[in-house]
């Protein structure tokens, strides 16, 4: 990663962990004592192990921009320093991104992916609307959230409410009964079978499989 941030022009400096694949021994397995450091580079590339104190373990870093040099009496590397001085912005932005995250739960990566990047627009987007906003008119955050989310869904909103236009049952509307009733969706009355359901539709109570209700059309609904 560090090599193709380098190819596109990205300065670079993070950690690794110990497992990492294609690190050299001595960075992967250190003899360090409280205060030395251990550098190897391959080309623009710089490793670095480093022991703060006994009682912690080494640290490993990377970067494609640092030289192998220290700025104190403690012969600290820069590239530590470094690495704390601007990781405190992205700590910080993890941990307000957080707080409003609503936690999706998904086996592929790729939607992580998409909805952490939606979370940290809306972070940007209020931290822009904050910064352009008279103080007294500030709205919380999380009233911003809600409106934001309130606009985007206005105009789907508005092509399901004017009349003639019928709307899809809600899917958890769904619920069991006693007894049976004939489905609405799957039933035939034309010889071809009549199929029968133990749940009804929480609205108009008719009969309904739970695998029908994408096709079911609440008899409420188009009456209003």
């Amino acid at each position: 990663m560090a090599k193709r941030l380098l190819e596109a022009g990205t300065r670079f400096t993070g950690t690794f962990r110990a497992n990492a694949r294609g690190q050299p021994q001595a960075i992967k397995k250190p003899i360090l004592n409280a205060g030395q450091a251990v550098y190897m580079r391959q080309g623009s590339i710089l490793l670095c192990a480093y022991k703060e104190k006994p009682t912690r373990k080494p640290v490993r870093l990377i970067s494609n921009c640092q030289t192998a040099t220290v700025t104190n009496a403690r012969q600290k590397p820069e590239m530590v320093n470094l690495y704390n001085r601007f990781m405190g912005g992205v700590d910080l932005n993890d941990q307000l991104t957080l707080t409003y995250d609503d936690n999706r739960k998904s086996v592929k990566a790729w939607k992580k992916v998409v909805w952490n990047m939606i979370h940290r627009i809306l972070l940007n987007a209020y931290i822009c609307y904050t910064h352009n906003t008279d103080r007294h008119l500030i709205v919380s955050r999380v009233e911003f959230i809600q409106l934001i989310v309130e606009s985007l869904c206005q105009e789907q909103l508005d092509q399901r409410i004017p009349g003639g236009i019928r709307r899809r049952h809600n899917p958890m509307g769904v619920v069991p009964i006693n007894g049976q009733r004939e489905c609405v969706v799957c039933s035939r009355h034309d010889g071809n079978g009549r199929r029968r359901a133990r749940s009804a539709c929480r609205m108009c109570h008719r009969g309904l499989h739970a695998q029908c209700m994408n096709d079911h059309v609440c008899r409420r609904d188009v009456e209003q």
